[in-house]
């Protein structure tokens, strides 16, 4: 997030709550879930902190911030020839370890490929990151109270509207 503030600001905690300048989490578009996705029966696991029977590789798309946390935090290069979709067939069919998508993504690719007998969600999350808008720095210094406003806003349209729009989303077929 730090290296994205050069074109833009997000909506920080006052510094009176957090001199840390951290953004203010009630004011986030939304909290997601990266999960990784196995064959059912397979040995592989995840336990929130370590691998364990890794044989092949994990998927991921190409350019999720999850690639890069694999290789920062665990050396790990992530397959990231395959779209979701393909990543979790290929999961299927054994030839990858495990694929790790956003959660609500990847449970319905599962049901909408009908994978649901071949895979199984691992449900300690590999990541987990607060979305914010950014607000241009231009936009900001010229009308910091429409900022915070928008801010204050999507927030509470997420609290309010969201966990309805997730239901729907996911009893689609």
């Amino acid at each position: 997030m730090k290296e994205r503030e050069i074109i833009g600001r997000y909506p920080y905690l006052p510094v009176r709550i957090s001199i840390s300048n951290k953004p203010d989490p009630n004011r986030r578009l939304r909290r997601v879930t990266y999960n990784l996705f196995k064959k059912k029966g397979s040995e592989f696991n995840w336990d929130g902190k370590n691998f364990s029977n890794l044989n092949q590789s994990i998927g991921a798309p190409i350019g999720y911030v999850v690639v890069k946390k694999l290789k920062e935090d665990h050396n790990i290069n992530a397959n990231t020839r395959h779209l979701p979709a393909k990543g979790l067939a290929l999961v299927a069919d054994g030839h990858l370890d495990a694929y790790i998508v956003e959660s609500t993504i990847g449970n319905n690719l599962v049901k909408k490929h009908g994978l649901k007998d071949k895979l199984v969600e691992i449900k300690q999350p590999f990541a987990s990151y607060d979305w914010y808008m950014m607000i241009s720095h231009q936009f900001y210094n010229t009308a910091p109270q429409m900022a915070d406003k928008i801010w204050t806003t999507l927030g509470q349209v997420r609290q309010e509207k969201i966990p309805k729009l997730i239901r729907h989303y996911n009893s689609l077929p």
